[in-house]
């Protein structure tokens, strides 16, 4: 997959081209322009369709983990946990509309203004409107390396004294604070690499499309024992 450049193309006139024949098509030939985007012909028969759909991705990660650690200084106590995931796909389905394959006067992602124009061949996406037809959005373009290691849980905790405790008759008393899903480390674009789901489909899992990300959360609370 690549972008459509001039010399797949005869100039039949200043400005006007006509993709070449032998160079893979899709849809009307008269319609691709310099620019457009370029998907690989996997038969070799000339035309990009249905018959040249191959896998893409892979969900499933390799391994997945975590570890957990333990501090204690005094009266305080603070617990950490990380989880990861390794070798899994992501299919970032955010980018196919927002990345040149949106509505007219749709906002874009600011990573869309390096598109292919004439002056700049060498930019990383396609020319305005060359996103080709709307159902080979799904290819290795937007398909991401969803590997990461997230700083899920961290929780810090002050135990008072029973000495001060049994004044007010407590037994224990702990006051922490917990914070989740804290930070993310990952190459992955979207929001978050953990999608599980698209909507209320658990058959297209790592499937971002608006996904709402883990929430960031912060809590307060106290442990009593009387």
């Amino acid at each position: 997959m690549g972008w459509k450049l001039f010399a797949d193309f005869d100039e039949n006139s200043p400005g006007v081209y006509t993709l070449k024949t032998g160079a893979p098509s899709y849809g009307t030939r008269t319609n691709i322009k310099p620019g457009d985007i370029k998907f690989k012909d996997i038969n070799g028969d000339g035309v990009v369709d249905a018959d040249d759909r191959t896998i893409i991705g892979d969900p499933n990660p390799d391994f997945t983990g975590g570890f957990s650690n333990n501090f204690t200084y005094k009266n305080f106590d603070l617990n950490v946990f990380f989880n990861f995931s390794v070798g899994n796909d992501v299919i970032n389905i955010n980018r196919v509309k927002f990345e040149g394959g949106g509505q007219s006067n749709q906002n874009m992602y600011a990573t869309y203004i390096d598109r292919w124009t004439p002056e700049n061949q060498n930019n990383a996406y396609f020319r305005t409107g060359g996103g080709g037809p709307v159902d080979y959005a799904y290819s290795t373009r937007v398909i991401e390396d969803g590997s990461f290691l997230k700083l899920k849980t961290v929780s810090l905790g002050y135990n008072f004294s029973p000495k001060l405790l049994s004044r007010i008759k407590i037994s224990s008393l702990r006051a922490y604070v917990s914070a989740q899903n804290l930070y993310t480390f990952t190459k992955y674009q979207g929001f978050d690499p953990e999608v599980n789901k698209f909507g209320n489909d658990a058959l297209r899992p790592a499937f971002d499309y608006s996904v709402y990300p883990y929430a960031r959360t912060v809590t307060f609370g106290l442990n009593v024992s009387f």
